[in-house]
């Protein structure tokens, strides 16, 4: 069960998107990702909530690997502008049949329009996907951490 403090991040219009992309097969290659990531990067989400516990003593293992996850802004670099470079070329697609084949403008364009709320929709998506799986990875961290 997802935790409903996403309602707090993620509008619930988006939510509904992105749980029709998960049902549909579409964040498979993310929620891998995210299965990789959360090994590699265990030390670092581990010292991530001991310098938070400094500041805030009652925070969780929970509330500070959802804060990680938002706060490195991606996980996979590569993966992400693969992606991102497809959202473009899509746009460009869509223009192009509307008559408009400026290339550069468009892909400036996208970039200054929509680049900023892509990121954030991919980071509340990967998120939710924490949240799918929050007791395997806290359990995976607690045993590190013991």
């Amino acid at each position: 069960m997802v935790d409903e403090r996403l309602a707090d991040v993620i509008p619930s219009d988006e939510l509904a998107e992105i749980v029709q992309e998960y049902a549909s097969g579409g964040l498979s290659k993310l929620e891998t990702a995210m299965g990789a990531y959360m090994p590699r990067r265990r030390a670092d989400v581990l010292r991530f909530y001991e310098q938070m516990r400094t500041t805030a003593p009652d925070a969780t293992l929970d509330a500070a690997v959802c804060a990680y996850i938002l706060s490195s802004n991606t996980l996979t670099p590569r993966e992400d502008m693969e992606d991102q470079r497809e959202e473009i070329k899509r746009e460009v697609w869509y223009q192009g049949e509307k008559g408009n084949y400026d290339h550069a403008a468009i892909m400036s364009e996208w970039i200054t329009t929509y680049a900023s709320g892509w990121r954030q929709h991919r980071m509340r998506t990967l998120l939710w996907l924490y949240q799918r799986r929050r007791e395997q990875y806290l359990g995976m961290l607690h045993a590190v951490a013991a």
